[in-house]
This record gives C-alpha cells, structure tokens and sequence, in this order.
C-alpha cells in the first residue's frame, strides 16, 4: 500500500500474478468468479448494504478501483459508497463497474440468497472466501442474531497485518531462463473441447447439485484418490461420453488451480495460486473411472509435488513487473501483447477447468444460520463449460456453469455419481429452456413477418 504526502488518498499495486486480468478486460469479457451463500431467511438489502460498508472496513486493500497508469494498472482507494442489488435474471453478468460505483466485487441479492461476484485481478478463492465470511457474520449481526465473535471469522477492529497484503508471487520469484524447457512445456498443446450450440441471450446456464461431503468422500476413497482427483476424472469421462462423437488425435485436459499458500508459507489475500494441468488420450486409455483416476491422480500430485516447476509457474506469472524490459513497456503495448495472441489462438488449451474450494469453516452459531453455499467459475467461448466445487458444514455443492445450450455434460456426471452411491438434490436457472423458447418466438416472428410481406406482395400486383 502506498500513500499520498498529503495522506488523503491510497493506491495498492496489483500483485504481480493479477497483471494480466486487466489487460483482458473487454465490454463482454471479465475475469470474475461468484460465490453464494444461501440462508435461512429472506435477506433485507438494507442490512445487507450496511454489512457490506463493514466489511470493506476490515479488507481494505478491496476498498478499490481500478486505473489505469500509464505503465500498468493499479487500484485506488474507493471513496464512493458501496451498493448492492437485487438480482437482475441474466446469471453471471458482467459486473457493470459505474453502476458498482466503481467497486470491483459486486454484491447482489434474491429471497435467501446472496451473491457475490469477485473480479480476479483484485483476488483468488481464498481472500473471496474470508471475505464474505464477514459479510455474512456482519449481514447476521445487523439483523439481529446473537452471535459470538469468533476467531476464524476477521471482523472490523481485528488488526490487519502486512501479510495480508503481501505480493508473494513477488516474494518468491525466482530468475529464469525463457527457453527453459519446462516454461516451454507449462502451456500444453491444444485440447480437445465442448462443442455446441451457444445461448442465443445475454447470460449463462447454472446447475447446481447438493450432496453430502461425506458421501463424496467415501465415494473418493474406494478409489483411493481424493475428491478433487475423483470429480476431474468423473468429469473427462462424462464429457467422452456425452460430447465426442469421432476420435480426436488432441487430448482431453483439466486445469485444476492450486493454492500455493499450503506450498510456499502465505497469508496473503491476494492472488496466490497457479495451475496444473492434467491430460489424457482418450483414444489410448479406456473408458473407464478407474484408469482416468489413475492419470489424474498421477498428473496432479506430480504438478503439486514438483517444487521446482511450481516456482517457475509463479515466476512466469509475474513476468510483467519482473523483468525490466517488460516494466517498462507502456500498458497499451502491455494489452496488445496479452491479447492478440489470445486472438489467434483457435483451440483451447484445456477442454475445462475444475476448481475445488474446499470445506469453508464457519463458526457454530453462524453456520446454523446457512443452508448452503456454492461457487461459479467463470467461463470463455473456448472452454464453455467449467465447475466449482465448495463444502459449508456437511453440505459439498458442484456448480457448473455453462455458456451452451445442451446439458449432457451436467446429465451425464450427475447420473455416474449417483450410480456412486451420493444422493444429490439439483437446482438450476433453466437457461436452455429460457433459451429455447427466445429461439422459438425469433422463428415465430420470422415467419409472422414472411407471411404478412407475402400477402401484402399478392395484393399489389
């Protein structure tokens, strides 16, 4: 954090591995993820927006816009209000930042349930977790629960230490080589992916299923893998069984996000994760759970085990600010050579992405109060279909998020991990069926339109 001579205002450099989310920023296109938590009782928006001032008093470094200089982007102390709103019905949508008043995390509300959308450049899954712990235990004091203040919640008046704030991609760069090897390596080749017919409207397909953790772990461990391993696979099998039609000579491949915090010693809050990717020749290893637990299983303890590649990850994240020559380009040339290659890049490098947030503790009488929480990963036209998985108490959900029509995908998992012995309970926003009848009303007006211009032609001839 650095401060202004006159002590009036404040700006905070992004941390050297959230460098790149700005430059992909498009009127269509952001980096965000969403968590939800759903309560027991109908959520009063003026609570919540007294909750949510708060807490950006304990999380300050999220008190922020963003600029842009003429070097690289930063944030700046947001002195505006924060708001929230009611949901508007288009699910995921792009965070409108003026209406936001400038904020780069947008809260939003429906019946029980509260929604908050998080751009990735400011965090990752671990500070947007802490985050809304706190607004739901501040949302909860404003109503009028008795709660105790507990120790694994940070709330307004706990001291905020440096740490939280701190850049550890930074802390733990190391120098490399940019012909090394295993940097060339760190991309992949490309995948095969999900094809299909896109939603004709603004807006993305949501379905979420609810299940006992414990079933899904017991399921896990007569595979002897553990739940991140056993959805990856589940998932590559469900997408070879409902999507390929024909032999692809690409590889299917999960990205599945590490939280380096657990590699290299971090409190930070602010970005601190990396990838490691898995991938399988669907052609050569069968269709089958147990072998593609075996190559997931082995492909992601060997990425998380390798130190020395996991560094070097790191490193490449923060390129931008490291390497002085990259410093010193202009952020409009800086863009440019973020974005034109994503252009021309016609496959994905991955055919989805999975990330497991895992168990989010809560206090007792807090965690009464939640009937169950969720988180949505973004998604591209590239990789349109991606899931997020998240634990509150003994409740583990599985969201996909999905920008195609067809729900094979979706069908297809459920069904196998139901045949695994979960019981599973299915929400949706049924966009499909939104989507299908916006298609059939579009043909209905064409031909209404066809049949008037054909008549009124017959009768003046």
């Amino acid at each position: 954090m650095k401060e202004t001579k006159d002590n009036l205002e404040r700006w905070y450099r992004l941390d050297n591995s959230a460098d790149i989310y700005p430059m992909s920023l498009s009127r269509t296109v952001q980096s965000n993820f969403r968590l939800t938590a759903t309560l027991n009782d109908n959520i009063n928006p003026e609570a919540l927006k007294d909750a949510l001032e708060r807490t950006y008093a304990r999380y300050p470094s999220f008190k922020v816009h963003l600029r842009k200089g003429f070097f690289r982007y930063y944030f700046e102390e947001n002195e505006l209000f924060p708001r929230v709103f009611p949901e508007s019905g288009v699910f995921f949508e792009t965070i409108d930042f003026k209406k936001n008043n400038r904020y780069l995390i947008k809260v939003s509300y429906f019946e029980k349930r509260i929604s908050v959308d998080f751009f990735h450049g400011l965090t990752d899954g671990t500070g947007a977790s802490e985050f809304i712990k706190t607004l739901i235990f501040l949302y909860l004091k404003e109503i009028g629960k008795e709660l105790i203040n507990p120790e694994i919640i940070r709330t307004p008046g706990d001291e905020i230490c440096q740490e939280e704030n701190e850049d550890s991609t930074a802390k733990y760069y190391k120098d490399f080589a940019l012909n090394d090897d295993a940097v060339g390596k760190m991309t992949g080749s490309n995948s095969v992916y999900i094809k299909g017919k896109k939603f004709a409207r603004p807006g993305y397909g949501a379905i979420t299923a609810f299940m006992k953790s414990s079933e899904v772990r017991e399921a896990s461990k007569r595979y002897d893998c553990t739940i991140t391993e056993f959805t990856a696979a589940l998932a590559l099998l469900s997408i070879y069984a409902g999507c390929i039609k024909k032999k692809d000579d690409k590889n299917m491949a999960v990205m599945i996000p590490i939280n380096l915090r657990k590699i290299f010693p971090s409190n930070t809050l602010n970005n601190f994760t990396t990838m490691v990717r898995c991938e399988l020749n669907q052609n050569v290893i069968p269709p089958d759970l147990n072998a593609y637990i075996r190559v997931i299983k082995q492909a992601l303890r060997e990425g998380v085990a390798d130190k020395d590649t996991l560094q070097k990850k790191l490193s490449v994240a923060a390129l931008m600010s490291e390497k002085m020559y990259l410093r010193l380009m202009p952020s409009r040339l800086k863009t440019l050579f973020i974005k034109v290659p994503k252009t021309f890049l016609v496959k994905p490098r991955q055919t989805l992405i999975i990330s497991n947030l895992g168990f989010v503790p809560l206090p007792e009488d807090v965690s009464r109060e939640i009937e169950n929480m969720s988180f949505h990963v973004n998604i591209s036209k590239k990789t349109p279909v991606n899931i997020g998985i998240v634990s509150c108490n003994d409740l583990m959900s599985i969201s996909f998020t999905r920008m195609t029509v067809s729900t094979k995908v979706e069908r297809e998992f459920l069904t196998r991990l139901a045949h695994e012995g979960v019981s599973i309970s299915v929400i949706s926003n049924n966009r499909e069926d939104s989507d299908a009848e916006e298609r059939k009303g579009k043909t209905l007006r064409k031909l209404r339109q066809a049949y008037y211009k054909s008549k009124w032609n017959r009768k003046n001839k």
